[in-house]
């Protein structure tokens, strides 16, 4: 076998399944990822399935609904495990 063949079966097979994998309906990924928790896999890897099986926030970083208002005399590392605050929000007309 020719090595240019080989490389370049290789990559449209990695390509196959990376595109199948975004574009597969979010009940057949969670399926999927279940049936994958029950196989002897290493710790490392059922640490990220068990990571893609949470719920993506609105923009998909997982860190916008997460936020919170620190308070100006808190200077401890726990500011973070305290509940969001509700911000209203202010819209300002444009001027013409």
């Amino acid at each position: 076998m020719n090595l240019q063949v080989l490389v370049v079966t290789i990559l449209v097979s990695l390509c196959f399944f990376y595109a199948s994998c975004r574009l597969m309906p979010d009940i057949v990924k969670t399926w999927l990822t279940n049936c994958l928790l029950h196989l002897p896999l290493p710790a490392i890897w059922i640490s990220f399935l068990k990571k893609t099986l949470q719920k993506p926030s609105a923009c998909d970083c997982s860190g916008c609904d997460t936020t919170t208002v620190r308070k100006k005399n808190d200077s401890s590392a726990d500011h973070l495990s305290q509940a969001p605050v509700e911000q209203r929000l202010v819209f300002h007309p444009r001027k013409k």
